[in-house]
């Protein structure tokens, strides 16, 4: 299928579990795919099932080593990102940390909560 050909995503948290699937869900239907992630070695990975589901030459992917949680590292890799496409068209903000427990026996510290 070729739904999202041309089309460009950036996914964080895109080298594990939901992310990781959502990154290679859209590559499978064309589009040229940006990963944001804290481990190197499970970037590669990814990577490489990416380019393994390559629909089209021209099609993009692009793994950045950062923390979602670092304002300057997320502006540097937007740029960055950006300098390679010149655009973002679909963005999935998937990138957290699960803290498992009842939501009422955890503090606001635990949760993040504010």
């Amino acid at each position: 299928m070729q739904l999202l050909k041309a089309k460009k995503a950036l996914i964080t948290g895109g080298t594990a579990g939901i992310g990781q699937e959502i990154a290679l869900n859209f590559a499978r239907h064309g589009a040229d795919v940006a990963i944001f992630g804290t481990n190197p070695e499970r970037a590669a990975a990814v990577l490489e099932q990416l380019e393994e589901i390559r629909l089209f030459p021209e099609q993009k992917f692009i793994t950045f080593i950062v923390n979602v949680a670092e304002k300057a590292a997320v502006e540097e890799a937007i740029s960055s990102c950006l300098s390679n496409w010149g655009q973002v068209d679909i963005l999935v903000n998937n990138a957290g940390i699960t803290r498992d427990g009842l939501l009422m026996k955890m503090s606001e510290d635990r949760t993040g909560i504010r």
